[in-house]
């Protein structure tokens, strides 16, 4: 079975319960932002020090069975997931979880994104 079966089913009950505007609407907002469905991270602004931490979290901190916690990953180390909230965080590992690990971190972080934005 295909692991994003249940994100097309839920995505295809939700795209026919919605009318012609939302359809437009959301037809039109792909057409706008179709590198991040393309899986294109944007290179302005912070989207990489984003991508990172939600990198670190599914990759260094999950695993330990921790949310936040001390990292020496960058310069001299700094507090993971304590200062910034790690929900965004989590969303993207969770879209990477829920494709079974099939998707890379910059697929889920742009499709997170474009979840988010819309």
């Amino acid at each position: 079975m295909n692991a994003l079966a249940p994100a097309r089913k839920l995505a295809r009950r939700l795209w026919d319960t919605g009318g012609f505007a939302t359809r437009l609407v959301v037809v039109g907002y792909a057409v706008l932002h179709r590198e991040l469905l393309a899986g294109q991270v944007p290179a302005s602004g912070d989207h990489m020090a984003q991508l990172y931490k939600a990198w670190h979290l599914g990759e260094r901190l999950l695993p330990d069975g921790r949310l936040t916690g001390w990292s020496h990953m960058v310069g001299a180390g700094y507090p993971a997931g304590v200062y910034y909230p790690f929900l965004g965080d989590a969303l993207i590992t969770g879209i990477r979880g829920i494709s079974g690990g099939l998707l890379s971190w910059e697929r889920a972080y742009s499709l997170g994104l474009f979840a988010c934005m819309s």
